[in-house]
């Protein structure tokens, strides 16, 4: 379980790091300009936003603190999957004791 929680945080902290690297490099305008451009550009969006969609729909349905799905939601839509993974490393015991249970 350690092993899992931290593989998530890693992953995140790659996530970040790359985020402020681009952030040094060019605009975030420009960055969203350019991809937009492209018809594929577009379908990577919509794989990213259904993404955040269903990472937004179980922080929902698992968290029992509304006040904290809600931020953790906006959160996402936000920073994306810096949250995403964040909020897995954090909650990876209780969501994994959850669907076993389920079995």
């Amino acid at each position: 379980m350690m092993l899992l929680r931290i593989l998530f945080l890693v992953l995140a902290a790659a996530l970040l790091a790359t985020i402020l690297w681009a952030l040094g490099t060019s605009s975030v305008h420009d960055g969203f300009a350019h991809v937009t451009a492209e018809p594929w550009g577009l379908v990577t969006f919509a794989d990213l936003y259904l993404g955040f969609l269903v990472a937004a729909i179980v922080i929902a349905a698992t968290e029992d603190r509304r006040v904290l799905a809600l931020l953790l939601i906006v959160g996402v839509f936000m920073l994306g999957n810096l949250v995403t993974a964040s909020w897995l490393a954090w909650r990876a015991p209780r969501l994994l004791a959850r669907l076993r249970a389920r079995d």
